[in-house]
């Protein structure tokens, strides 16, 4: 029982992970992370 638990959670995790990786991938994101990099102080 506890190890189907910890598998779960460790393939939501993974799966939550390249999901997020894919969704910053995209060209929209492009221009988000340079405007939010290029501000100096």
């Amino acid at each position: 029982m506890d190890a189907a638990l910890y598998i779960g959670i460790f393939l939501i995790c993974i799966g939550s992970l390249l999901t997020f990786y894919k969704i910053t991938q995209r060209p929209e994101y492009d221009l988000l992370r340079k405007h939010s990099f290029g501000r100096g102080p």
